[in-house]
């Protein structure tokens, strides 16, 4: 989460738990690293586009501390996200070299590399019985233990543990020459989607633009296809060998055994460029063809398969690329703004403080696609409007003392009223001295009040409410400034609106005018 470094001048509450105490020991210090290790951070994408304020951010540590479950890894940790960064490089490597050792003679069973990857697993396994999740349905973070069992069993489970276990030290046949272990190298692919799906979080981390993680996608996918289609086309007749009798092998089966170089003494370059050669070739519908007469049965299945799947998995690669075309038109021009905009920014040679407010602006508002939510707006009803605006923002407004026992006709219609304004950090969004037009809703963000001495008076944050003074005495000056100390989401409602709503309430505007100075001191303290 992105926010201006804060020296806070207000005194710690007494149950505050973020740090430790001045005469804590070396124990207590190390537990409170391991612990905030488990919690969320705010630096995770997960935070920003969640929790998405410090005050929800600061409510989910606790909520999690709470819980007494020290164990659970929260899904926007640092653990959680370091560790799965580190996965997914060994795994990609261990996947990138795995199917090569067919190629090799007599190859390692027990190579470094691969137990390593399968160790690594077992523990992924175990920590993922220790790791919350986000309910999409239910928009809530589980740290429930039982219910993230219950989910991972469900899920991916059998396909991890099927992977980790390191069946490739067990070899079917003793001459290592042509390796047999090699084939079960085929069960770490059981991982594929779960690798896919933290390589995505990573992409998001590090802010690649939609279009760019599209086409290193499908590049990924493209050399682990056919590195891996690769070790298949020359794994099934290196296995085969081990039943036939190279002294009396048919005709049929030594010439596929030699278009294969399936031969010891050949190297494992010429190997596997051979065969890579022939998975390019039916690939592309251009492969080896020959009179069925002249192909063994294990070499025309082989080829059945290779066919079917090189077909499927190419037609997925061309649609992806053409979704990326046709639906990705958002992100376009999203992409070609945020070009636009950083030309724009050299040009008026802006200081770097203030590019990057206008790019966190940007990213918070739009969130790395484009939308044309005025265009959303004018084709929805003006019902739906309505419901969509009391989805957001009753919340706000129920809690205002102000505004309690108001008809409900009418907290609908100041909700109606409610404008949208988005405060970069270090932002003023109220100036000692100047006349206050608006009553402030937070909706997301945290905002801090200082005095003409520029001493912290207050912190407000999500849900909070200030300037409630504007819908009864425009014309005063505010007595201390207001500024957001995070990118802060706040809706705001004038004087103006205020006015034409309760027009029509005779009684509510008499109420209003008898206890105006009591809601004002209360908001304001020590304004006259």
């Amino acid at each position: 989460m992105e926010h201006t470094k804060h020296a806070c001048m207000l005194s710690k509450p007494a149950d505050y738990e973020d740090e430790l105490h001045p005469t804590a020991n070396y124990c207590q210090r190390i537990r409170s690293h391991m612990r905030n290790l488990l919690l969320p951070c705010d630096w995770h994408h997960g935070t920003l586009v969640f929790l998405r304020s410090r005050k929800s951010l600061e409510l989910e540590r606790q909520r999690q501390i709470a819980s007494g479950h020290w164990f659970i890894w929260h899904p926007y940790s640092p653990a959680k996200f370091y560790f799965e960064c580190f996965l997914w490089v060994v795994n990609a490597f261990a996947g990138l070299y795995a199917p090569l050792e067919v190629f090799l003679n007599c190859p390692n069973p027990a190579n470094p590399l691969i137990l390593a990857t399968d160790f690594l697993t077992f523990c992924e396994i175990i920590i993922n019985f220790c790791s919350g999740y986000n309910d999409e349905n239910n928009k809530e973070i589980v740290l429930e233990p039982r219910k993230i069992a219950r989910k991972y069993i469900k899920g991916p489970f059998f396909n991890d543990l099927i992977a980790a276990i390191p069946w490739q030290l067990y070899q079917p046949f003793s001459d290592c020459r042509y390796p047999s272990h090699t084939v079960f190298h085929s069960t770490k692919l059981l991982r594929y989607r779960v690798l896919l799906k933290i390589r995505e979080s990573i992409m998001e981390q590090l802010e690649v633009p939609y279009f760019c993680t599209v086409i290193v996608t499908v590049i990924i996918r493209l050399v682990f296809f056919f590195n891996w289609m690769t070790y298949w086309q020359y794994q099934v007749p290196v296995i085969c060998v081990h039943y036939y009798d190279l002294n009396n092998v048919g005709k049929a089966e030594a010439e596929w055994l030699n278009l294969l170089n399936v031969d010891p003494e050949v190297d494992a370059f010429t190997k596997y460029i051979t065969n890579l050669y022939f998975v390019c070739g039916r690939c592309v519908g251009a492969g080896y063809v020959s009179p069925v007469r002249n192909h063994v049965m294990p070499e025309m299945i082989q080829n059945c398969i290779t066919d079917v799947v090189s077909l499927i998995f190419l037609i997925y690669c061309f649609m992806t690329v053409l979704r990326l075309i046709l639906c990705s038109q958002s992100n376009f021009i999203f992409d070609g703004s945020m070009k636009d905009l950083e030309k724009y920014m050299s040009v008026k040679r802006l200081p770097k403080s203030l590019q990057n407010k206008i790019r966190l602006f940007i990213n918070y508002k739009f969130g790395g696609s484009y939308m044309d939510e005025n265009y959303i707006l004018n084709t929805i009803n003006q019902h739906i409007k309505q419901d969509i605006n009391m989805h957001t923002c009753r919340r706000l407004v129920v809690t205002v003392p102000l505004l309690k026992g108001f008809p409900m006709m009418l907290i609908n219609t100041i909700i109606f009223k409610l404008k949208q304004e988005v405060f970069i950090p270090g932002q003023e969004v109220i100036k000692r001295g100047h006349l206050i037009e608006n009553m402030y809703f937070i909706y997301y963000g945290t905002v801090v009040f200082t005095d003409e001495h520029g001493r912290e008076v207050q912190h407000l944050n999500d849900g909070a409410h200030f300037g409630e003074a504007a819908l009864l005495r425009p014309d005063e000056p505010a007595t201390t400034t207001v500024t957001a100390l995070e990118i802060s989401e706040i809706y705001t409602l004038s004087n103006a609106d205020f006015t034409a709503c309760v027009q029509i309430y005779p009684q509510i505007q008499q109420r209003l005018t008898e206890n105006h100075r009591r809601s004002v001191s209360r908001i304001f303290p020590g304004r006259r």
